[in-house]
């Protein structure tokens, strides 16, 4: 609704789908990793003014969580 730019870059991803892949389960255990470890941390953070999501925000991991910050530019696909 609030027309945001998300920004994952590979260590996101790769993360995100090594916690949510079980090939038995189809996309439904991906798709809980992705609203519990991103939607959920990046309303928190988007209500604490942790992140501005005015201008994009990147998403990376790092030392086994998920990083938010402030894009500089995103890239629209």
């Amino acid at each position: 609704d609030q027309d945001l730019k998300l920004e994952l870059d590979g260590s996101a991803m790769n993360w995100l789908i090594e916690l949510g892949f079980e090939p038995e389960f189809g996309a439904r255990p991906l798709k809980r990793v992705i609203q519990k470890q991103v939607v959920n941390k990046l309303a928190k953070k988007i209500l604490t003014g942790e992140v501005n999501p005015e201008n994009g925000i990147k998403i990376s991991a790092e030392n086994g969580e998920l990083i938010f910050s402030n894009a500089k530019k995103v890239k629209v696909h």
